[in-house]
């Protein structure tokens, strides 16, 4: 593996991060950060696509709605990687724990299906798919 790639592969776990932090923090800077202008999230959980940076949006607006008085945590594992220039597909496992209420409690299981493009030296999300195993 060349150093280039395995920087590569440092910053697609940065992106990863950055975005479930942002969501954890529905923070929509953030969150628009980590997509490129015609980015799309689509998730089951909020019911729906999301498209460019106006759905993304309205993405964090709903997602803080239905959050209201909860704190979540994604965790992300099983990272795995295929190149093909200044493209890649990404793909892990994650989990989510929500707290409300002093309580916590699993929330979701999935699965993220990404494409990436490449923008200078940045990594960005051209689409994103969540898809649920299980959820509580």
């Amino acid at each position: 593996m060349e150093a280039t790639e395995i920087e590569d592969r440092i910053r697609i776990h940065d992106l990863f991060v950055r975005y479930t932090t942002a969501v954890d923090n529905w923070d929509e800077a953030a969150l628009l950060s980590c997509f490129t202008d015609e980015g799309v999230l689509e998730t089951p959980i909020l019911g729906g696509r999301f498209g460019g940076h106006e759905g993304q949006r309205e993405f964090v607006r709903a997602g803080r709605s239905r959050a209201e008085g909860a704190q979540m945590r994604h965790i992300f594992s099983n990272l795995a990687v295929q190149f093909e220039g200044t493209q890649a597909a990404a793909q892990s496992y994650f989990v989510v724990y929500s707290t409300k209420n002093g309580e916590t409690g699993l929330s979701a299981v999935g699965r993220y299906r990404c494409r990436l493009r490449k923008i200078g030296s940045e990594w960005l999300f051209e689409y994103r798919g969540v898809s649920i195993d299980g959820k509580s």
